[in-house]
């Protein structure tokens, strides 16, 4: 059995449980974002006898009948938690308490399975390191041999001034992950924005990110699964509406996307930082620049990879159903 974890309008899932099961093979997946919550027996008597079964969507699954697991998306597991709370109790505040006890009950649970699953079994992706840390990350590619941009996080316009006067122009984007939501009309995010006016700035601002902006040939956006890659070359730079955060997607003039084979020596550095990030899957981000140099920005564990898939033909999600079947 596959167990997989993910969302419900997540489409590479849906793309690569097509290919299981056209291998034939037994997958049951569980969204985070799913109005029905999961059912658990957990038995627990000594160190060899373990027994959890999760029911959700009429389906049983024994935890020790699962042979691969993947991590896509969708957070922590939601597990049913009986009758509402306001048909229970009148006050608001306590209410509100229990509430916040029964998220850290159930994060607890969660997070036992979730470790279960991958101590036991072949597994891609970790909720631990879905949400790695920005600066942690850059620290660790930067001691793994990898170039990152020059960085400053700062609170003060004068320090900024000072960092704009030494490195010339400077991009800002967020130190954690960027804000993105639907609204009722549209959807909103936070892209990497160049700065531009420093007038509007104020003389003390709260903690931002600030790096040099590389002159860029293109940019690329390399998939990694257990140590094989797979890379693409985003031709950005050529459409100003995508110079500076190729997100911004033009679909009246799309950039021109192809695969590319990453150098050796830059292989072997980004599979020594996944390593020493504790991921065996993500999407990882770099820029080539005019200077010939690869420099690395950042990796998203969850990161789409449709987008490298299709334009280069890798067939990613057929590689992504193999290795969950074969574990090769």
């Amino acid at each position: 059995m596959i167990l997989i974890f993910s969302e419900e309008n997540e489409f590479s899932t849906c793309d690569i449980i097509d290919w299981l099961e056209y291998y034939n093979n037994q997958v049951i997946r569980i969204n985070g974002d799913h109005k029905e919550a999961i059912k658990v027996n957990f038995t627990m008597y000594n160190d060899t006898q373990h027994k959890i079964i999760l029911e959700y969507n009429g389906n049983r699954i024994d935890l020790d009948k699962v042979t691969s697991f993947w991590y896509r998306r969708g957070g922590h597991l939601r597990f049913y938690q009986g009758q509402r709370l306001s048909n229970l109790f009148t006050s608001k505040l306590l209410i509100k308490e229990i509430a916040k006890d029964l998220m850290l009950e159930t994060r607890t649970l969660s997070t036992y399975i979730h470790k279960y699953l991958s101590s036991r079994c072949f597994s891609i992706g970790s909720i631990e390191n879905s949400l790695p840390n920005k600066l942690e990350m850059l620290k660790i590619a930067d001691n793994t041999g990898l170039t990152i941009p020059k960085t400053l996080i700062t609170t003060s316009k004068k320090r900024l001034e000072e960092f704009i006067a030494k490195e010339g122009e400077v991009i800002t984007k967020a130190i954690g992950d960027a804000l993105h939501f639907l609204g009722e009309d549209e959807f909103y995010c936070v892209y990497t924005e160049l700065v531009t006016d420093l007038d509007i700035i104020p003389e003390t601002f709260f903690p931002s990110l600030f790096q040099q902006k590389l002159e860029k040939k293109y940019e690329l956006r390399t998939f990694y699964l257990h140590g094989e890659m797979y890379s693409m070359a985003i031709f950005s730079q050529n459409n100003t509406k995508t110079e500076i955060d190729f997100r911004k997607y033009d679909e009246e003039v799309p950039n021109r996307n192809v695969p590319y084979k990453l150098p050796n020596d830059i292989e072997d550095k980004i599979d020594a930082f996944m390593k020493a990030m504790n991921l065996n899957t993500g999407s990882i981000d770099l820029i080539f620049t005019e200077n010939n140099q690869y420099v690395f920005l950042e990796v998203n564990p969850v990161g789409q990879f449709g987008m490298v898939s299709t334009p280069c033909n890798y067939y990613l999600e057929r590689t992504v159903a193999k290795k969950l079947i074969h574990h090769e």
